[in-house]
């Protein structure tokens, strides 16, 4: 069983998810893909009835486990084209891959962040969730606004493919989970954001 899904988004921009129920016998990381719209380069030195253009594909394999291996791809497209009969003249493609476990190793602006190479995307979640709690300065942070659209466009593929939104807590099996669960959250981050530094 496939899904796949398309999101049109207010300032026109596309975006575009796919996933199966039916994994292969070896073992394939997450996989998450943004494509930035072509765009004009402002080049003086192309003669006045031609253009350049550049498009962004950026890959992120493995998101969710990243500890145990991850890779993003970038790949650049050019095409340099008639603006007439829009005709390409020149195409080409850059690509290039990056990999780093901890913020240290990543580099610049990041480097003097807290990380270890063996966090897990989730650990990262929890420090900024903590750094938010305490009044600390936070790198990055998701506002309550943000999940909720999120969350809105989960529940809108869920709608159109027919499967219908997902329970909800006035399930009763559903929300007796939900309130353990939650409680261990709530008791684990209390203890955590107690005892942190």
């Amino acid at each position: 069983m496939k899904f796949k899904s398309k999101f049109r988004f207010p300032n026109g921009g596309i975006a575009e998810a796919g996933t199966t129920m039916r994994g292969s016998i070896w073992w394939k990381p997450s996989e998450a893909r943004v494509t930035r719209k072509e765009v004009v380069v402002d080049d003086k030195t192309l003669p006045e009835i031609q253009e350049w253009l550049y498009t962004r594909i950026v890959t992120l394999h493995g998101f969710i486990h990243a500890f145990i291996w991850h890779r993003i791809d970038v790949k650049d497209t050019f095409v340099i084209r008639n603006k007439a009969d829009r005709r390409p003249l020149k195409t080409w493609t850059e690509s290039n891959s990056h990999k780093a476990y901890s913020y240290k190793e990543a580099g610049g602006d990041f480097a003097s962040l807290p990380g270890e190479d063996w966090w897990m995307s989730y650990r990262y979640q929890l420090e900024e969730f903590v750094n938010r709690v305490k009044g600390r300065p936070t790198h990055y942070w998701v506002e309550g606004q943000d999940s909720w659209y999120q969350t809105k466009m989960i529940d809108m593929a869920y709608e159109k493919s027919g499967l219908g939104l997902r329970p909800t807590s006035e399930n009763e099996v559903f929300s007796n989970v939900e309130r353990r669960s939650n409680f261990r959250i709530c008791a684990v981050l209390f203890l955590l954001v107690l005892h942190s530094g």
